[in-house]
């Protein structure tokens, strides 16, 4: 029996183990062993960058309910881009990404910010921007830990 790592992302529920890839389709597309090797090499499954070393925690993918897939910050942020877009996360069987990929949808997301000012207006929290204000939607469900709690819980 192999011994994996014990490696916890920010947001999952539980450590690492290979068996969250059961929740994804990197079985089906061969990617599973590749995406396991990264992991267990220090290496992030989606970009092929390294992860970050303690103190600081990899992001958890958010391509599964308990975030438990351990990758970078800049891949952390490509799947919150990818959620403020509405799209699909880039799926564990389309991994490795092209980091050009990742880093076209980093500019994209940059060149839409739009300056803007969070402040209480009658009560109600209220984003005022150069065009108008709005009232700030609460985020989806997120998944990991945050929503469900840890396994230790």
């Amino acid at each position: 029996m192999l011994n994996y790592m014990t490696i916890r992302s920010f947001s999952g529920t539980h450590d690492w183990h290979p068996s969250v890839l059961n929740d994804t389709d990197a079985h089906e597309a061969g990617t599973a062993n590749n995406i396991i090797w990264n992991i267990e090499h220090g290496f992030c499954p989606r970009c092929e960058r390294p992860l970050p070393k303690p103190p600081e925690y990899p992001a958890g993918s958010r391509i599964t309910r308990c975030r438990s897939i351990p990758i970078c910050g800049d891949c952390g942020s490509d799947e919150a881009h990818q959620a403020m877009e509405g799209s699909d996360y880039s799926s564990a069987g389309s991994w490795p990404l092209p980091v050009e990929e990742i880093e076209e949808r980093d500019t994209r997301f940059r060149r839409s910010r739009r300056p803007g000012k969070l402040t209480m207006v009658d009560g109600q929290l209220t984003l005022i921007m150069d065009d108008g204000t709005t009232i700030p939607v609460d985020s989806p469900d997120t998944g990991g830990w945050a929503q469900y709690g840890t396994s230790e819980e």
